[in-house]
């Protein structure tokens, strides 16, 4: 799968960082590590600031990031060692205030990154630019480095002893998308995943498609012979959504017919369509032998039930209802509730 121009899924942040720290700036790095329901930061949010003010990423935004930001310059003066601390979004209770009242907490961790760290945010980077994952490791004794390994780590784990704290944290972009059809709808919807922090991959059999060249926002693009070979090259089935979205009904059951034989467990597949669309391809699918299983799995028609007509209200359709599902598809990041005091 060849690469596509966009980045997908904010796949840039640790390529940014590493930027600054070649040019010998300091950088005051902060991370969720853990939150709560309803906490506006939540797990795996991540921002810089270099000592030059620049800044890329967010933890939850609002007056809780202004002032950490405001500390940001002291912190690179003191070159300040990592540290954890937990802030509540209420006005009453226990615990320290952000300063906000939407309710849940949040974990954040800071510290500091200078020429000594280098090399651990170059294997971060290039992990990125590959699309490969790994494990980032940070504890309170000075620990900040690196392990590539496989995807079946835990997504995260966050260890609190005393005074001592160890973190851990699958650098690997779970949320993922492949759209079979790289048309005016494939591109809006492209567009929207991204944005959402979605690695989007696209595959079409047309090989000179404006609206391919025009997308900007696909990680991966790849023109296959048949669609029914697409669903074969994704790398990571269990976290990728597969919609189908392609130019005609021939092409959608293409498309769902190499899904259905390729076996590998992706948690989401749909199809764009009207009801009398997805009845000729259910019934097609049944006469070539697919499974009921994997038919009353189906999402089809695929989206959010609205008057949806233009590609871009069909993207906000999609992709509304591939995070309305997102708990339910995906226990491990489920969030808790915050304690009640």
């Amino acid at each position: 799968m060849c690469h596509g121009t966009g980045p997908g899924g904010g796949m840039q942040f640790w390529s940014n960082l590493e930027a600054e720290l070649e040019l010998g700036r300091y950088v005051w790095l902060a991370m969720v590590v853990s939150n709560t329901r309803h906490s506006p930061g939540t797990w795996g949010a991540r921002m810089f600031v270099s000592q030059t003010g620049e800044m890329q990423g967010t933890i939850g935004g609002g007056s809780m990031e202004v002032e950490l930001v405001s500390q940001a310059r002291e912190a690179i003066r003191q070159r300040q060692a990592p540290q954890i601390e937990t802030l509540v979004h209420r006005k009453s209770g226990e615990g320290k205030k952000s300063g906000m009242i939407c309710a849940g907490e949040q974990t954040n961790l800071t510290m500091v990154l200078g020429p000594e760290h280098l090399g651990t945010i170059s294997d971060l980077a290039l992990l990125e630019l590959e699309d490969r994952p790994g494990v980032l490791r940070i504890d309170s004794d000075g620990c900040f480095e690196v392990e590539m390994t496989s995807q079946d780590r835990p997504l995260f784990s966050l260890d609190i002893q005393a005074e001592s704290w160890a973190y851990s944290e699958r650098i690997f972009q779970w949320k993922r998308i492949a759209i079979m059809g790289g048309g005016h709808c494939g591109l809006a919807l492209s567009e929207v995943m991204n944005r959402l922090g979605y690695v989007v991959s696209i595959f079409d059999t047309r090989a000179n498609l404006p609206t391919i060249q025009d997308n900007l926002w696909a990680r991966w693009l790849e023109v296959v012979p048949d669609y029914a070979d697409a669903a074969g090259k994704l790398n990571y089935a269990p976290f990728t959504h597969v919609v189908v979205m392609t130019t005609d009904m021939a092409g959608d059951i293409e498309a769902l017919w190499g899904v259905w034989k390729s076996g590998r467990p992706f948690p989401y597949v749909g199809v764009m369509g009207s009801a009398a669309k997805i009845r000729k391809i259910r019934q097609t699918l049944i006469e070539r032998g697919v499974s009921e299983e994997f038919l009353d799995s189906l999402r089809a028609p695929i989206g959010l039930k609205m008057k949806s007509n233009r590609p871009e209200e069909i993207a906000i359709s999609v992709a509304a209802e591939i995070l309305q599902l997102r708990d339910t598809l995906f226990d491990e990041v489920k969030w808790p509730e915050a304690a009640q005091t």
